[in-house]
């Protein structure tokens, strides 16, 4: 036998064959190139680099193509993803609309109204009602609060930083931390709120939803637009982009994964905005969504990093894939 040959060039024989076949499956499979250099779908693989693991981008790619949801149930109008679920009916009561907690498989309401929800590490709920009012429940859930401030949407991260939109639409970091227990969280409630940033100067629009993702918060204005904050400031994490949203999640287990709700024509989506310190160089400018054909109105995300959402007649869904 003679010795083997090939036409294939010089630069391509090192190419790592694992890597590239995983990236031919998956345009068999329908994925596109991505527009992320760690992805498994980034359009080269430079000889000598290798790319067998999926990363988020992958995954959501697939997502979107064959999403697999899964109805936990009816009458909502904002939902909160991480264990138990929790959620704000859609039935009027003092306050807002009545307040739903996931046991098991039925549910069981608990005390007051809100129209906004969070919830933290310890599994407390954290509400805003219709007169911006802000509580938080013990671990239990069965007592709530008062905390002083004035918002219109409260997230939670699990860092334990509380973000608050403000009744003036400028964003707020609680003053205490939400990995506590009750009763070492009860004594800095009182310790109030500390403006972030400052929105005139910045010409940033006043703020209605706010989220909080791996180590920051993400914020949507008026307009539909979506902001980070972080230490160095405000930062529009959509440059030039066109998508609009009704409300924003950010992923509390994967960094630059955003999760909104469109403004404009009924969809679930998610910005695979590729963020500082990801391994990687090549970082997207703008509008790189994937889209899901999902109607909904609020969006939450779990501890797993998939979307717990709430669709425009009330029912709200989990990924089950």
């Amino acid at each position: 036998m003679g010795t083997p040959t090939t036409t294939v060039p010089y630069n391509y024989r090192k190419a790592d064959y694992k890597s590239v076949l995983l990236h031919e499956v998956g345009h068999v499979l329908g994925l596109y190139h991505s527009s992320f250099d760690t992805a498994v779908m980034w359009w080269r693989r430079p000889r000598g680099t290798v790319a067998r693991t999926l990363t988020s981008d992958d995954r959501n790619g697939m997502r979107a193509h064959s999403a697999a949801i899964t109805n936990l149930g009816s009458g909502a109008s904002d939902v909160s993803g991480r264990a138990p679920v929790m959620l704000i009916s859609k039935t009027p009561t003092p306050g807002g609309f009545t307040i739903l907690k996931q046991v098991g498989a039925s549910w069981t309401t608990v005390p007051g109204g809100a129209t906004r929800i969070a919830a933290d590490p310890q599994n407390r709920a954290w509400l805003v009602n219709d007169v911006g009012q802000i509580f938080v429940s013990n671990q239990a859930v069965t007592t709530f609060t008062w905390v002083q401030g004035c918002g219109r949407d409260i997230g939670v991260g699990n860092s334990g930083f509380v973000w608050l939109v403000g009744c003036d639409g400028a964003l707020y970091l609680g003053n205490f931390n939400a990995t506590q227990n009750d009763g070492q969280l009860a004594p800095t409630l009182g310790n109030g709120w500390s403006k972030q940033g400052n929105n005139g100067a910045a010409g940033l629009p006043a703020l209605v939803n706010v989220s909080a993702n791996v180590n920051y918060a993400v914020a949507s204005d008026t307009n539909g637009e979506i902001w980070g904050y972080q230490v160095s400031g405000w930062s529009k994490l959509v440059v030039g982009g066109t998508r609009r949203v009704t409300d924003v999640a950010g992923s509390p287990v994967v960094p630059g994964a955003i999760w909104g709700t469109a403004k404009t024509g009924a969809g679930l989506w998610i910005l695979n905005q590729q963020p500082a310190g990801m391994a990687g160089t090549n970082t997207p400018s703008a509008d790189q969504w994937v889209g899901y054909n999902l109607s909904t109105v609020r969006v939450s995300v779990d501890t797993s990093g998939r979307p717990v959402f709430v669709d425009n007649v009330g029912s709200f869904w989990t990924f089950t894939k």
